[in-house]
């Protein structure tokens, strides 16, 4: 891993600023002086981040009253196996 050099920004409130907008947004900033592009802020990835957005209870309800619909209507197995099948043959050739 490669070793960062860090700096305090506890008694840098302007620096502190950034770096919370760049926590709170995701997004990563380019600090700029007299037009050239001096470096870039990122955010450091969270555990929390990777996780999304968490479904509500109404889509949670829906989700469930859902399940069990294709009951009696399709036939498991065979549905798998015919998925095999296709997965086995080939595509037909296409004359344009």
């Amino acid at each position: 891993m490669v070793e960062r050099a860090v700096i305090d920004a506890t008694d840098i409130p302007e620096l502190r600023r950034i770096a919370e907008e760049v926590r709170n947004t995701g997004e990563s900033m380019v600090i700029r002086s007299g037009g050239e592009e001096l470096a870039v802020v990122t955010p450091i990835a969270s555990a929390k981040r990777g996780r999304g957005k968490q479904p509500t209870s109404e889509q949670i309800e829906g989700a469930m009253a859902a399940f069990g619909g294709w009951a009696g209507l399709i036939d498991g197995e065979e549905l798998k196996a015919n998925i095999r099948e296709g997965r086995r043959s080939r595509p037909r050739s296409v004359d344009l």
